[in-house]
């Protein structure tokens, strides 16, 4: 009784406040088949949910003249699936006068990436990266800002702890163990029968007694990491700046500087749209850490669009010196139709140049190309049959990612799919293109069929 009273206060309570629901959700079978092990099934998924939203909106609380003002923007509070559930808001909590602002909510952003490798659009898995990402992690701190219609300036001041200190751990030492499988040896036991070099701690080969030096003998598990002091007392500042001349143009600089490990983070970007449809982009970050050399990455990309923003070219430009002698250039190349000359048709074309300041120069040249092509033919107002396909090939290491299917609405609410990928596409580790698995070759692909509900 007690339970069933408490349903319905809830319910009453929802009803005076809650606006109308929905229920929204999808459910898939899938029946997919391993060319490579020739293991097959099926897989269902479901997802649904039932929404009664509750409170939604945005408030800013403040006054006149010189005040304090906090406000919280896009939040929702739901119930979802019988739980509450929160969105949270983007805050922000200030001190104002006219333009000039002081900001205490949270702790500044002192980290840049302004400059990012090039990522082909036709690799999931090839992350775009950066050779140089200035950061500092903060713990709390305040933001002195200026804000208009041309310039805004921030000056951040941060500290990387607070006033609860903890005391500095020491790193646990390593467990090593020597032998052969059968047995286990003491340092001092492995260094009286000859299996370790004492002079340089050099582990020697397994079996009793002297061995040729050049195989692993014991296995060395790292002991727990040390633990440096909380930084209570450690600080970090930085200036950001934003300036907008003109209405094609915006230029954004910032540094940042770590008092205790003297630790200089710089930023800069411009953008611009000097024509109509033409934007350019240039962007740096770059880094100097005590009286260690400084390190910079460039980005650069030109973009123009044509036939009603349907179709654009973009030329990329990827520049770092990864040490003194060993500099990296990527470029890049992309054009993509979005269905601006042919109804329903769109495909994208793309062409990378990996690494080419290389010292002895790559012999061939590290380049690969990306494509991907689909045509979406309307049966009616809603249904429709889209076969696509996209591939990326990497032409010095001869790897192939290609992925092929159809996607199909026929009937009211629910989408048909027989898709086929093999390979797996080359990651970016800032100085090959490499972890790729060729398809076809070393893999045969997976084959699947999809049936999905939704509404």
């Amino acid at each position: 009784m007690k339970k069933a009273l408490a349903i319905i206060l809830a319910l009453v309570a929802v009803s005076a406040f809650a606006q109308e629901y929905s229920f929204t959700g999808d459910a898939s079978v899938t029946w997919g088949l391993n060319l490579n092990t020739n293991m097959h099934g099926f897989n269902n998924a479901s997802n649904f949910e039932l929404t009664i939203p509750m409170v939604s909106g945005s408030e800013s609380k403040g006054g006149e003249g010189t005040y304090g003002m906090i406000s919280a923007t896009g939040f929702n509070l739901d119930i979802i699936d019988g739980a509450f559930d929160w969105t949270d808001a983007t805050m922000a909590a200030k001190i104002i006068s006219g333009p000039l602002f002081l900001g205490i909510y949270s702790a500044p952003s002192l980290k840049y990436t302004n400059a990012q490798q090039i990522a082909p659009f036709a690799a999931s898995s090839y992350t775009a990266t950066s050779a140089v990402a200035p950061a500092v992690t903060t713990k709390g701190g305040i933001t002195l800002g200026y804000d208009s219609d041309m310039i805004d300036v921030s000056f951040k001041l941060a500290s990387k702890g607070d006033w609860g200190v903890t005391a500095a751990t020491a790193a646990g030492a390593a467990t090593i163990v020597y032998g052969p499988a059968d047995a286990a040896y003491t340092e001092a036991e492995a260094i009286a029968a000859g299996l370790i070099d004492p002079t340089d701690g050099a582990v020697w080969a397994g079996g009793d007694g002297a061995v040729a030096a050049g195989q692993l003998v014991g296995t060395v598990t790292a002991g727990a990491a040390a633990v440096p002091a909380s930084a209570s007392d450690q600080y970090a500042f930085g200036l950001d700046l934003v300036v907008t001349p003109l209405d094609i143009v915006t230029i954004t600089a910032g540094m940042f500087y770590d008092i205790q490990t003297k630790y200089l983070g710089l930023t800069g970007k411009v953008a611009a749209t000097p024509i109509e449809n033409l934007s350019l982009t240039l962007a740096l970050d770059a880094l100097k850490i005590d009286t260690a050399d400084l390190k910079f990455d460039v980005y650069g990309k030109v973009a123009y669009s044509f036939m009603e923003a349907k179709d654009s070219v973009a030329f990329e430009t990827y520049f770092t010196p990864l040490t003194t002698t060993t500099k990296r250039l990527d470029l890049g190349v992309k054009f993509t139709d979005a269905e601006g000359f042919v109804p329903g048709l769109g495909f994208t074309l793309a062409a990378y140049a990996y690494d080419m300041l290389a010292s002895p120069a790559n012999d061939p040249q590290k380049v690969s190309v990306a494509e991907s092509v689909w045509f979406k033919a309307m049966l009616d107002d809603v249904n429709y049959v889209k076969p696509y396909q996209k591939a990326y090939y990497d032409l010095v290491g001869k790897d192939l990612y290609f992925n092929f299917g159809v996607e199909a609405v026929l009937i009211p609410n629910t989408t048909f799919t027989l898709d086929y990928a093999a390979g797996t596409p080359a990651t970016n580790d800032n100085t090959n293109i490499a972890g790729a698995v060729n398809a076809f070759a070393e893999d045969k692909g997976i084959l699947k069929f999809t049936t999905k509900i939704a509404f």
